[in-house]
């Protein structure tokens, strides 16, 4: 009963995938998975210059043809926008480039009341440049997940996807027993897990954001790319990360930077996922959902459900 793990670099960061099967997996067929994740960031990266996202966003007010995964990718995006009320916004990209977090340079163009146009040729207009960072690699982990499903689905005891931070877990481990997740800590420098979940059963995606990490020094201040769609700056409040569960990497991602905008704006209802919410106070808030999947919390946190 082999239990296999895969590990490659790709999108700034670094992919780890377990396959526990009831047969050992040949290396060339793990592979794919890596030749997948390039496919997918060659379509939706905004740090290459030969991307079709950087394509698009040099063409706006021009109507383009699109790749099948970009298509999918853009109506997943439009879906997010209007389900999360406008919360999650991919045209924050001119506040990333502002604020020097810059990638493969487009135009700048003033955001309109809609995010691309659509024509009856299956053509995407778009009139201001769109970042799908938010929700790519999101995407990414979710097709990695359904492409091991469809090739060892009968197979499978579980398995186990970690994409940078956006995970996908499934089954149980060979032996049985349930994925063990842990929780970073961003508050102690010196502790690395703040507490720990045990999953297994469905699939589950487990999503985590956070202004600790991805920072970087503009004008003397430090700086992080959550962005306030309605402020135009980054997220000032008091949580420092979120990790949200949902049934696809995509849902996960885009909720969990969701939380963080909400906080700010007190008026925006967003659709609820099970949540954990960590704070500057050294304050855990999570799911009441979540309570029987917790194993273990660092006491250097108080703890409350909600």
């Amino acid at each position: 009963m082999p239990s296999q793990v895969f590990t490659f670099r790709a999108m700034n960061s670094t992919f780890e995938i377990r396959i526990d099967s009831k047969y050992e997996i040949p290396y060339d067929q793990l592979t794919i998975l890596n030749s997948e994740t390039e496919r997918l960031e060659q379509i939706m990266s905004r740090f290459r210059e030969s991307s079709e996202l950087t394509f698009l966003n040099r063409n706006i007010h021009k109507w383009n043809s699109v790749s099948d995964v970009m298509s999918h990718v853009l109506n997943r995006t439009e879906e997010k926008w209007f389900e999360m009320k406008g919360t999650f916004d991919p045209r924050v990209l001119s506040d990333l480039v502002q604020l020097g977090y810059a990638g493969s340079k487009v135009p700048q163009a003033p955001s309109q009341d809609y995010l691309f146009e659509w024509n009856n040729l299956g053509q995407v207009k778009f009139s201001t440049p769109i970042d799908l960072g938010g929700i790519g690699k999101g995407y990414t982990a979710d097709h990695l997940s359904n492409l091991i499903e469809r090739q060892y689905k009968n197979d499978l005891f579980g398995y186990f996807i970690n994409a940078g931070g956006d995970m996908v877990v499934n089954g149980t481990q060979e032996d049985g027993s349930p994925w063990n997740i842990g929780v970073e800590d961003p508050i102690h420098s010196e502790n690395d897990l703040s507490m720990a979940l045990r999953i297994s059963g469905e699939k589950t995606a487990i999503c985590t954001s956070s202004v600790w990490k991805n920072k970087w020094e503009h004008n003397n201040q430090s700086v992080h790319h959550l962005i306030n769609p309605w402020s135009h700056q980054p997220y000032q409040g008091n949580i420092v990360s979120v990790i949200a569960l949902g049934k696809t990497c995509v849902d996960a991602e885009v909720y969990a930077k969701c939380l963080f905008i909400q906080d700010e704006q007190k008026n925006i209802a967003i659709p609820f996922l099970p949540h954990i919410s960590i704070n500057n106070q050294k304050e855990i808030q999570y799911s009441t959902e979540l309570t029987p999947k917790i194993s273990w919390f660092y006491s250097g946190f108080s703890f409350s459900d909600r």
